[in-house]
């Protein structure tokens, strides 16, 4: 019994203990959709439905649509149009307006697949247990929240905290948001 407390001891003092960033390798869970655009970086140039993309707010959001008109990504910048993306939604289009954006994109998905009409199941098997569970209005919403100063995605983009929100609806997701809180 000594040798097992001797042996965890050691392993403490020493520092074989993976350090706190070891288990921030797999978040942010979402930090992308459709694998070009991201949160932290300018809407991307490459993409040709976007070269007269139409902004709201003064600048500060931009509303696009998928090729069938059924789902809308709505995206805040930092510090207007040409700024970082800061925060990304993804909901079910409602009504489109002359500020809506058309794009090629079939699906607004993120990099895991999470994408409108998942089962809560499925957020849960890739992503683990929320930080917070909210109910309200028949919905339950799921939040997954990186607050730590010493996480390497906030530290990269000099940010406080970074958060995802799925929200369901009869354990179907009906939209999702995710990206840095405001500072």
């Amino acid at each position: 019994m000594k040798s097992f407390f001797y042996t965890l001891m050691a392993i403490f003092f020493l520092g074989l203990v993976p350090p706190d960033s070891y288990a921030f390798e797999s978040k942010p869970y979402s930090y992308e959709i459709g694998g070009s655009i991201q949160i932290g970086e300018p809407l991307p140039k490459n993409i040709s439905t976007l070269s007269k993309i139409k902004y709201i707010s003064d600048g500060e959001k931009a509303v696009l649509v998928n090729n069938s008109n059924k789902e809308l990504l709505i995206i805040d910048f930092c510090c207007g149009g040409t700024g970082e993306i800061q925060r990304i939604l993804v909901k079910h289009n409602t009504a489109l307006n002359k500020y809506t954006n058309p794009t090629n994109f079939k699906t607004f998905s993120t990099g895991n697949e999470i994408k409108l009409g998942v089962e809560n199941k499925k957020i849960l098997s890739q992503l683990g247990e929320p930080n917070e569970v909210e109910y309200s209005d028949g919905r339950t919403i799921f939040h997954y929240i990186i607050d730590d100063s010493h996480h390497p995605f906030l530290k990269k983009y000099n940010m406080p905290a970074y958060f995802e929100k799925y929200t369901f609806k009869d354990n179907v997701l009906e939209s999702f948001e995710f990206g840095f809180a405001y500072p």
